[in-house]
């Protein structure tokens, strides 16, 4: 990674560090179904959609294979739509290339969190360890960097965006209402649930944070 990018990435990540080792001992660890959660809110005319997997392994997965989102009106004017109106607003939604992540760092310094989640070195195990504890401390490291990118992502939707987990949807109409599906790419149809979000450009009184 570049140098600039991993340093400014570090110092954020020890504060982070404190958060996350406490919250690690807070977690649920019931078994839940492996699913997409999403939301939204109204900023400036535009729907502002953020999601993210619930598992580390599908996450990783997402990193590679992406994210697919879909748009159906299912309200004009206060009535329901008699006909599918499907749009596909992306194909696929994956991280953006390590390269663009660097002027995005001036921006916002949890840019860089998520860039060294997704992309750095530094959560690599040592080549030394062989076998099982080979294979857990790379699922350590896993969750380490899905902890991590949670984390950022939920303070920062310019990071979240860049990730490929967040979108605008700047072609919204103030008359209409929707559905939003986002669907993990590359796996089986019912492998991971969908996620869905309804909003509407109406509903910009909502004090939901982003």
């Amino acid at each position: 990674m570049n140098k600039s990018l991993k340093n400014c990435s570090r110092i954020v990540l020890f504060t982070m560090l404190l958060i996350y080792s406490y919250t690690i001992g807070q977690v649920d660890t019931t078994i839940v179904k492996p699913a997409i959660f999403g939301k939204a809110k109204i900023i400036d005319n535009k729907i502002l959609l953020k999601w993210n997997v619930n598992d580390p392994y599908y996450w990783k997965k997402s990193l590679k294979n992406g994210y697919k989102l879909q748009r159906v009106t299912v309200l004009r004017d206060g009535k329901p739509i008699n006909k599918d109106e499907v749009v596909i607003l992306k194909e696929t939604l994956k991280p953006l290339p390590l390269a663009q992540w660097e002027p995005l760092v001036k921006q916002d310094s949890l840019a860089a969190v998520l860039a060294q989640a997704i992309y750095g070195e530094d959560f690599e195990t040592s080549t030394q360890e062989k076998g099982l504890a080979k294979m857990m401390m790379l699922n350590d490291q896993n969750q380490q960097r899905y902890a991590f990118s949670m984390l950022a992502a939920e303070q920062s939707f310019l990071a979240t965006k860049a990730a490929g987990w967040g979108f605008e949807d700047t072609t919204a109409k103030i008359n209409e209402k929707y559905v939003y599906t986002i669907t993990l790419l590359g796996v089986k149809e019912d492998e991971v649930a969908h996620g869905s979000i309804y909003i509407g450009l109406a509903d910009k009184n909502d004090t939901t944070p982003l």
